[in-house]
């Protein structure tokens, strides 16, 4: 059909081919390995923990109890841990 009517054909392999080919990456386009790699740690994260006090107030939605139950655990588990020893006993230490 796409021969004999030179027209686009939209069926499920070419658009399956479509998006496949829009992940893809284009070593012609766009800078590669613009990233940092991940450390494998995600960082502590509250809701809400990235606005201003004025934008806090402003809040509609409130933060789940749980969250904030085990935000709380997790805080009172920290301040137990002993703290660790800073320095190695060098003249660096300075």
């Amino acid at each position: 059909m796409r021969a004999a009517t030179r027209l686009p054909v939209f069926d499920a392999i070419t658009s399956c081919n479509s998006f496949l080919a829009a992940l893809m990456d284009n070593p012609r386009f766009g800078v590669n390995n613009w990233h940092l790699s991940w450390d494998g740690s995600q960082t502590d994260y509250r809701y809400g923990d990235n606005l201003s006090a004025d934008l806090k107030a402003k809040l509609v939605n409130a933060e789940h109890a749980e969250n904030v139950a085990a935000a709380e655990r997790k805080l009172a588990k920290d301040r137990q841990k002993p703290k660790p020893a800073t320095g190695t006993g060098t003249a660096f230490d300075a």
